[in-house]
């Protein structure tokens, strides 16, 4: 039914809400699917759908945008940070979700345009566009219930408004009929949009950190722009253009720094490059420079009146002055963390972004003090789409709750404890959600807790290490130089068998990448395959020979209450790896075992007997190890009484 915005109007909304509220707490203390509100349908979003809805839960997805793909989308994120000229820094043979590869037709360093399609074809072969609700303007987002430090999750039913602005919420179909509106409690503005209120047993934030730049105050930057000079983000570049024979100042030599830098440089009369890993003043001649140089300086400390910018120099009092007076400064800072929805929340919670940091959060993923609302996509410095992945898989485990998610979220104070070691090793808060060369291990980590760390992930895992830091090693000595390795492609080649008779099995991972200039390399990493594999060789044999020593020690235990010796040696070992399901038992059939009989037994009273001793280690991936020993006799009418003992092996 359509609801007007009265007094009457407003308190059925709230009496409607409420009563979803005791519903879905009631539901959400429970264990098993959940209705779940997803924030954005950018890459994070499209994960967490996707993920959630494999879990057996209800997506709710709600985008701002116009269309699937956040801020690859083109024209859905005005003043975004997508500029005309943008090509990947990665080579998409890392960029893709783990088991949704780009089109191999495309080049390794693909554009804007090229990640849109690729979203897009992801969200149509997962069927998530019905779960997608477009021109979605989420305004608070606050628990609907008190937050229970004793509690799982913490908060049982969250409460979330939006605004719908689509055309079809509000427009009579043809036949003059009522227009037909959501299940939702809702109220229609007199701007034409509509207003939801609904209740769900989570949230998950996956709106992206490209939306809020973050400005740096420096010294000058006032009387600079009072006389006429120009200071910008990199949020608001698009093409060089506008900056043909300028002198231009660039603070920060990052991935944007560096880009803008090359692509202004071609058409400006003066290029300055602020970096704060720059020690002194360095010219760097350019081939693709207007001005046949580019200049590189320390952090900036001020700016003239007349736009003449002063630098620190590294472990010196002075400071060095730019050659030239800039016409504009180009912010190349990055990004804030923007939740405005959140205040409502933040309160309850102790939530702040402040210091480009969200704080607490565990494992960079959950709201410390309510694990039901959850925030995929917050890291930076990393391999997006395949983290966000793994963040959603185990977001979609442990909202299903049982053991899985008792054993991630831990008591409250655990979580706390988590997140102010993380700030202690980390120190500057700006630097608490940069992984970097740490995101290998995190999704381990992370994988580990969700129970799907198999021998497929850890095969991506180390190819797009391998691929991450070759690729990082080929790009430009300094911001503004040609980027040739972004004309490179990447080729993986299939992975070449163990030599015969080794010791230790390993697979070589191995790349092919064709450089620009038309050579070639191969590049490799090792895999130890024993690790997931179906054998019992490599790294996985230190545990199998581990396991089988404990075994060796709990048949001696078990004979010496018997009076019995028991000497056992390992002639030959099987390995049983179920490939169904994630129960994987494994077994060791220890060889012939030589010991004397209990005393008291007639029948074998001071013979020397044989047997087997057999191992089964049952385990979950990842988990606890847990052994069962058996002595079995080899002949009947032997009294050597079987039995079973558990142990958790390291």
């Amino acid at each position: 039914m359509g609801l007007t915005t009265t007094g009457a109007a407003r308190l059925m909304l709230g009496v409607s809400a409420y009563a979803l509220s005791s519903a879905s707490a009631s539901a959400a203390s429970r264990c098993g699917p959940k209705r779940v509100c997803v924030i954005g349908a950018g890459s994070a979003g499209l994960a967490s759908a996707r993920r959630l809805a494999e879990a057996g839960h209800t997506p709710v997805v709600l985008e701002r945008g116009d269309a699937v793909g956040g801020l690859w989308e083109l024209g859905s994120r005005p003043g975004g940070v997508l500029y005309q000229g943008l090509v990947t820094n990665l080579p998409k043979e890392i960029m893709a979700y783990h088991d949704y590869p780009f089109p191999r037709e495309l080049p390794s360093f693909v554009r804007s345009h090229d990640m849109a399609a690729y979203l897009t074809r992801f969200a149509d072969a997962h069927a998530l566009r019905p779960m997608v609700r477009l021109h979605c303007d989420v305004q608070s987002i606050e628990p609907a219930g008190p937050v229970r430090e004793d509690s799982l999750f913490g908060v049982d039913a969250w409460r979330v408004r939006w605004l719908d602005r689509s055309a079809q919420s509000c427009v009579s179909p043809p036949d003059g009929t009522a227009p037909s509106m959501p299940d939702s409690p809702h109220v229609m503005t007199p701007s034409g949009g509509v207003e939801h209120d609904e209740i769900f047993d989570a949230v998950v934030v996956a709106n992206g950190h490209y939306e809020l730049p973050a400005a740096p105050k420096f010294d000058g930057a006032s009387e600079f722009e009072a006389a006429g000079g120009r200071v910008e983000h990199a949020a608001d570049y698009n093409t060089p253009d506008a900056y043909a024979n300028k002198k231009v100042l660039l603070v920060g030599a990052r991935a944007s720094g560096t880009d803008i830098a090359r692509e202004v440089a071609s058409v400006a009369a003066h290029v300055m490059v602020a970096d704060t890993s720059c020690a002194r003043p360095e010219r760097h001649e350019s081939s693709g420079a207007a001005a046949g140089a580019i200049w590189r300086f320390p952090a900036l400390q001020r700016l003239d009146g007349n736009g003449r910018a002063h630098f620190g120099i590294r472990g010196a009092a002075e400071e060095a002055c730019a050659p030239e007076a800039a016409d504009v400064v180009i912010l190349c800072t990055g990004y804030d963390y923007h939740l405005p929805f959140l205040q409502g929340a933040a309160e309850a919670l102790g939530l702040s972004t402040g210091n480009r940091r969200v704080d607490p959060l565990f494992l960079q993923l959950f709201a410390a003090r309510a694990p039901s609302l959850a925030m995929v996509g917050v890291p930076h410095s990393v391999v997006p789409f395949p983290l966000f992945d793994v963040q959603a898989r185990l977001v979609a485990e442990v909202l299903r709750g049982g053991d899985a998610a008792r054993a991630t979220l831990r008591p409250l104070a655990d979580r706390l404890a988590w997140v102010e070691e993380l700030y202690r090793t980390r120190g500057r808060p700006e630097d608490s959600h940069h992984l970097g060369g740490l995101q290998w291990d995190y999704c381990r980590d992370l994988a580990r807790r969700g129970g799907f760390l198999d021998r497929a992930l850890e095969s991506k895992l180390r190819m797009s290490q391998a691929l991450y830091e070759d690729a990082q090693g080929r790009r430009p000595a300094y911001p503004g130089a040609d980027d040739v390795y972004r004309r490179n492609n990447y080729e993986l080649l299939p992975a070449e068998p163990p030599a015969p008779g080794s010791s230790r099995a390993v697979t070589l991972g191995r790349a092919r990448v064709h450089l620009h200039d038309g050579s070639q390399e191969i590049i490799e990493w090792e895999e130890p395959d024993a690790h997931f594999g179906e054998d019992a060789r490599g790294a996985q044999l230190a545990r199998q020979e581990a396991a089988a020593a404990a075994a060796q020690q709990q048949l001696r235990r078990r004979m010496a209450h018997a009076e019995a010796t028991v000497d056992i040696s390992y002639r030959a070992v099987t390995w049983a790896w179920p490939r169904a399901g994630r129960l994987r038992v494994h077994t060791l059939r220890c060889a012939e075992v030589a010991g004397r009989s209990p005393r008291g037994t007639p029948a074998s009273q001071g013979r020397r007997v044989r047997g087997v001793a057999e191992m089964k280690i049952a385990a979950f991936a990842p988990g606890p190890w847990t052994s069962e020993c058996v002595m079995r006799p080899a002949k009947r009418g032997v009294a050597i009484t079987s039995e079973t003992r558990k142990a958790l092996c390291p």
